[in-house]
């Protein structure tokens, strides 16, 4: 099961690479 760090910390993730997505 995962914490709030490791949610908050996988959500930070997933939005960057998406922002990367976009930039592209």
């Amino acid at each position: 099961m995962l914490d709030a760090q490791s949610i908050r910390n996988i959500a930070i993730v997933a939005h960057v690479a998406h922002q990367q997505e976009l930039c592209k």
